[in-house]
């Protein structure tokens, strides 16, 4: 939840793989489509899609993932393991009909 007076920035960084920059109240999360399955810890599973954690170099990753060979990574500095960071998987939408729901995207059109 954005604090009064915080910001709530969408930005497509336009990349290969294709990437986009989120600024929630100061805070950047970057989201990379393309993101192959690798291994780590399964902290989410929803039917056939995981959340995968893994650590990369000093900090903490995010693999969400399916049956598919597609998957999203999300990266951020502010990550520092899921106990402190599964706020962010519980208030995130991914299904196809996301933006219809009570979330940032359907409050930001």
């Amino acid at each position: 939840m954005l604090a009064p007076g915080d910001r709530a920035l969408v930005l497509p960084q336009g990349q290969a793989p294709q990437a986009t920059r989120l600024l929630l109240g100061g805070r950047e999360i970057n989201i990379m489509t393309g993101a192959r399955p690798e291994p780590g810890n399964v902290v989410v599973r929803d039917g056939s899609a995981a959340v995968i954690e893994q650590t990369v170099g000093t900090g903490v990753s995010y693999l969400l993932t399916d049956d598919t060979t597609f998957g999203l990574r999300f990266t951020s500095g502010q990550f520092r393991g899921f106990k402190r960071d599964g706020w962010f998987f519980t208030k995130t939408v991914f299904d196809d009909g996301g933006d219809e729901n009570d979330c940032l995207s359907a409050r930001s059109h």
